[in-house]
């Protein structure tokens, strides 16, 4: 191993990693958006056989804490991916950890909006807080779907490009 190839990060990289990686943590991403669409399914199929409950006053304050909540969750997720690649490892098999970790992170959070939703639906019958809180994390998934030009990057030179 030449001192060149260490220095330009490409130090005892398998040829594939960043693609089985990359397909890897696509494909985990993808079940959780599933997951976002299997809530939704639920939510039609309750609706049309569920009662509608009467909700009480404690309902308003649950809600608006629940979407307190969401909006947490959508900042802290952000930030938190920025800071796990902030620093990277100098090895390229520990960047690309750290990626696979970062990326699967911000999707499990932002599954989090759809989850608060669904207990919404069934604690007041909000069709409309749902699926705001389905968009969101919708939106979320979207926002932090890993980008594979980013990924050889970040695995060849390290946080140098900013993260995305």
């Amino acid at each position: 191993m030449s001192a060149a190839s260490v220095q330009n990060g490409s130090a005892e990289l398998p040829p594939n990693a960043v693609e089985a990686g990359y397909r890897q943590t696509t494909i985990l991403i993808g079940a959780i958006g599933v997951s976002i669409v299997i809530l939704i399914a639920a939510v039609l199929m309750l609706n049309r056989t569920l009662p509608a409950p009467v909700p009480g006053p404690a309902f308003t304050t649950l809600r608006l804490v629940l979407f307190a909540v969401a909006g947490v969750v959508v900042f802290v997720s952000t930030i938190l991916k920025v800071v796990v690649l902030r620093k990277a490892p100098a090895h390229p098999l520990l960047r690309l950890s750290r990626l696979k970790s970062a990326a699967v992170m911000s999707a499990a959070m932002a599954e989090i909006p759809a989850i608060l939703g669904f207990t919404l639906y069934i604690m007041g019958r909000g069709l409309g807080d749902f699926f705001v809180l389905a968009a969101i994390s919708v939106y979320m998934l979207v926002r932090h779907f890993p980008r594979r030009a980013f990924w050889d990057e970040y695995v060849r030179l390290g946080p140098s490009g900013g993260v995305r």
